[in-house]
């Protein structure tokens, strides 16, 4: 049984209900030392960007077919019947939704763009997790494991103003919490935009069963270094940091490295994360080798791929063909993410497909400040298989430019990478343990062979006017008219906005191709196609590609073994009580 830690435990009162579906002992983790100062209003921080319409704030999702959810509740919540509800709670109190301009009854522009970007933010930390991050509000029982067979479960994660330890902490929450048998949510008290996505991503570690990242001297870790390669784990303290990752225990002086780490877990978060919370890794889709490399997307000498590397033993290749002489050059990008966004406002309806660079909140930085997990290098291959060229940038993103390349087939290996060495003192830098997470390739090959459907389609992410009233958020609390942003990479306004629509790419999901195209992918089951909505099909070009598609196969596998049963074939099919409905549209 794991010992209570001292530094943050609070006594559980005789009359809190138990919770029972717990392995650990009630241990609730109270993070006084990520409470930020006091904010009367926002105007001390820097204004965000909106990723997209503020009219779908509410409704965006990171895995959408995932059974397991983190919700970010910004709307207001009233907790009841948990282990919370002690003599200190009382039975029932209400923590009121999100507000940093002392108007609770509206969100503003500025807190919808801070949602949207928080959302992003703890979508990227669980990006290579089988689990949506969602800001639409799920049906109850999909926040409560009910049984054993219990396949629809996940935590809230309340963004407030007032809940247990809001006079003194940044956030708190209960360990190994993720699993119980009541609605039990965690609680984040912070206001800025990295004080709320760092401290949810904290605070949801703990329900997910991970204990904190410290030193001799301190609870919390804050990290080392500076400017884009600033390093720091998500349990310790990494608000001041750019790249914040799961960490394993190895940077110089962690007092998280022993088997005792974790609640006697060990000190591999990720390893505790896919193997006792229900879920595992996304399934590995593009191949590791020039082998089984994926045709790279290109369409009219425009490359535009999604992807992702699920953890340190993942690499992708792709491979393209050059008809002559061609010139290659593309942008391999960490700062991006996917949006499925519910366009009915119903839980299990169906989504359009958003991928694009990350907004920049501040510009006066050379990288996007958004944060990132993700470190990448990048290596071009000759149809033999022989390296012509290795590519890694000072940043996370990467460039590989090469003029007059021949004729032929060639292979790009993607990679998550570390910089410097954190376990010398003093430590710098990062592994590649953490380095894990969501790319976008961009750019331009001459005399490519094309492969794939054109990515960049029309599509109105929104209404073209202004931000929906009064169906923005389930607890009342109404948002202000607002003219649609500006797509973040064309600058057009979103509702007519060309912009990267990931809507049916079949090497990014093969069963996908196996379905539509009628030809099963190598190594990959074919899908099953019943119950499912189609959306809405803005680009006839793409008309033969688009359709409707059944939710991915799920591996009751833990660990990296994961990533490989799946790329193998050999994952199986996990019944759920109650299946989402999907689509791309």
């Amino acid at each position: 049984m794991a010992p209570p830690l001292a530094t943050e435990a609070h006594p559980v009162a005789t009359d809190a209900p138990p919770l029972a579906a717990e392995a650990h002992p009630v241990e609730f983790s109270e993070d006084t030392e990520l409470r930020e100062p006091t904010l009367v209003d926002g105007s001390d921080q820097t204004s965000t960007v909106a990723l997209m319409d503020l009219g779908w704030t509410f409704q965006l999702h990171s895995s959408p077919t995932s059974s397991k959810v983190i919700y970010l509740d910004f709307n207001g919540h009233t907790t009841t019947g948990t282990s919370w509800n002690n003599r200190t709670m009382g039975s029932s109190f209400y923590s009121p939704a999100y507000d940093i301009d002392g108007n609770p009854a509206i969100f503003n522009n500025e807190e919808l763009s801070r949602i949207q970007q928080t959302w992003q933010r703890v979508a990227a930390d669980f990006a290579p997790f089988d689990v949506n991050v969602t800001t639409q509000a799920p049906p109850t029982d999909w926040l409560i494991k009910s049984n054993s067979t219990d396949s629809n479960y996940g935590i809230r994660a309340v963004i407030t103003g007032y809940g247990p330890s809001s006079s003194t902490a940044g956030g708190i929450a209960i360990a190994n919490s993720f699993n119980a048998t009541s609605d039990t949510p965690c609680f984040i008290y912070n206001k800025s935009l990295a004080g709320v996505a760092e401290a949810v991503s904290h605070e949801v570690g703990h329900s997910l069963g991970l204990s904190h990242d410290g030193t001799s001297s301190s609870t919390y870790y804050y990290g080392h270094g500076s400017g884009e390669t600033s390093w720091a784990p998500i349990m310790g303290s990494s608000y001041t940091k750019n790249v914040t990752t799961w960490d394993n225990g190895t940077y110089f002086g962690s007092t998280n490295g022993a088997a005792s780490a974790n609640y006697s877990r060990g000190p591999n978060d990720m390893a505790v994360i896919s193997t006792y919370n229900g879920f595992g890794y996304q399934l590995d889709q593009i191949g590791n080798d020039p082998s089984s490399a994926a045709a790279l997307t290109v369409a009219g000498g425009v490359v535009s791929q999604f992807g992702r590397i699920e953890t340190s033993l993942d690499s992708d290749f792709y491979s393209f063909q050059l008809l002559g002489s061609g010139n290659v050059n593309l942008k391999f990008d960490p700062y991006c993410y996917r949006a499925y966004v519910d366009r009915d406002g119903l839980w299990g309806g169906s989504n359009l497909v958003y991928t694009a660079p990350v907004s920049d909140a501040n510009s006066g930085t050379a990288y996007a400040d958004s944060g990132s997990n993700l470190d990448l290098a990048v290596g071009l291959y000759s149809s033999s298989g022989s390296l012509l060229g290795s590519f890694n940038d000072a940043g996370l993103a990467t460039t590989l430019a090469w003029s007059n390349l021949a004729a032929g087939t060639y292979y790009v290996k993607l990679d998550g990478v570390g910089v410097g060495n954190p376990t010398t003192s003093p430590a710098n830098g990062y592994s590649d343990y953490g380095s894990v997470g969501n790319y976008l390739i961009t750019g331009t090959i001459t005399n490519a062979l094309g492969s794939g459907t054109p990515l960049s389609t029309t599509t109105a992410l929104a209404p073209s006017s202004s931000t929906p009233k009064d169906v923005i958020s389930p607890s009342g609390k109404a948002a202000i008219p607002a003219a649609a942003p500006r797509d973040s990479l064309t600058g057009i306004a979103s509702g007519s906005a060309t912009s990267m629509a990931f809507q049916s790419d079949p090497l990014l999901d093969p069963r996908f191709a196996a379905t539509v195209l009628g030809s099963a992918a190598p190594g990959f089951p074919a899908a099953k196609v019943d119950n499912l909505q189609e959306g809405l099909i803005t680009d006839r070009a793409a008309t033969t590609l688009l359709g409707a598609v059944s939710e991915p196969s799920r591996s009751p596998f833990a660990g990296d073994l994961q990533t490989v049963l799946g790329a193998l074939g050999l994952a199986t099919e996990r019944a759920t009580a109650a299946q989402p409905t999907w689509a791309l549209a």
